[in-house]
């Protein structure tokens, strides 16, 4: 059937999931999904029980990009030109999204 290894591993992989938050929550999945493929590929069960195994992997893969795609949403400014992070000494920038005018020329002039 299954290998005490690929359970262990399938068992790591869903204690990690259980526990993951926000942006863990991808990595988690898609680990889980791996899992389910491993048992997938490696065993020799019935075909009713590896369908539900293929099945399984694939809601955890697609529940790992909708993750991804969350993060890549998020990652993304709701002000275009308004820049995500802020370092020391960064100008400072207008409502508008706009660098103030004397801002603007001292960056011309560098």
């Amino acid at each position: 059937m299954v290998s005490e290894d690929l359970i262990r591993a399938w068992e790591d992989a869903y204690r990690r999931y259980g526990s993951a938050a926000g942006a863990n929550v991808a990595s988690a999945s898609r680990a889980v999904a791996l899992a389910w493929r491993d048992i997938a590929c490696t065993s020799r069960l019935p075909w009713w029980v590896l369908a539900a195994v293929e099945s399984a992997a694939e809601a955890f893969e697609d529940q790992a990009e909708q993750w991804e795609a969350r993060a890549r949403q998020s990652a993304k400014s709701s002000w275009p030109g308004v820049p995500n992070t802020r370092t020391p000494g960064d100008s400072t920038i207008t409502a508008s999204g706009q660098l103030p005018v004397s801002a603007r020329d001292e960056a011309q002039t560098v």
